[in-house]
């Protein structure tokens, strides 16, 4: 493993857990979304939040592909 890879390898984890958290966010609010009638208001709010969690996603692994070298 050369220092680059090595030194990836805090970030990887960091990114590693982000991912994680945006996963359970957007799953319990996708969760809540399908216990809840088409005219809830709350609808809405969990949309919102699953779009954003879409887009968070796409930005960490935009992260990813700037500050991590591939794997070897």
């Amino acid at each position: 493993m050369n220092s680059s890879s090595e030194a990836a390898q805090p970030i990887r984890k960091r990114i590693h857990d982000i991912n994680g958290e945006i996963f359970l966010i957007r799953g319990n609010a996708e969760i809540a979304l399908h216990q809840l009638d088409n005219d809830s208001p709350i609808r809405k709010n969990l949309e919102e939040i699953i779009a954003r969690s879409e887009a968070m996603e796409a930005h960490v692994t935009e992260l990813r592909k700037a500050c991590v070298p591939p794997s070897e």
